[in-house]
């Protein structure tokens, strides 16, 4: 959890990085709210330890957060840095909606969203 990982890492560094990564988010945040406005869900962070991927645990918690997104009749949205989870978010019904290239810190970024099912 945040408060675990701020105790462990320190917090100067953890809020720097948490800064860090909202300033190069910002752009991305604003294209996908523009591609996705409707009310939605937001999946703000899901992740797995390196040790416990390929297991199926992203899979499951992501289908959690479907449901949730499901139960209410909204879409779920999501952004992500990493190519390799755009693969998996569309394995799970997931549609880019938008790109983003930070041409400042040359991170990519992919804005995701799911239509509810059922």
């Amino acid at each position: 959890d945040h408060v675990h990982a701020r105790k462990v890492i320190g917090p100067e560094l953890w809020d720097g990085v948490l800064a860090a990564n909202d300033e190069d988010a910002a752009p991305a945040e604003a294209a996908l709210h523009l591609a996705a406005p409707e009310p939605h869900w937001y999946l703000d962070a899901l992740a797995v330890t390196p040790e416990r991927q390929g297991q199926g645990i992203g899979s499951a918690l992501l289908r959690a957060a479907m449901a949730y997104a499901d139960a209410d009749d909204l879409p779920l949205v999501l952004l992500t840095c990493q190519p390799r989870n755009v693969v998996l978010y569309k394995r799970h019904g997931f549609e880019v909606v938008c790109e983003i290239d930070n041409s400042e810190t040359n991170v990519q970024w992919w804005g995701m969203r799911r239509y509810p099912q059922g």
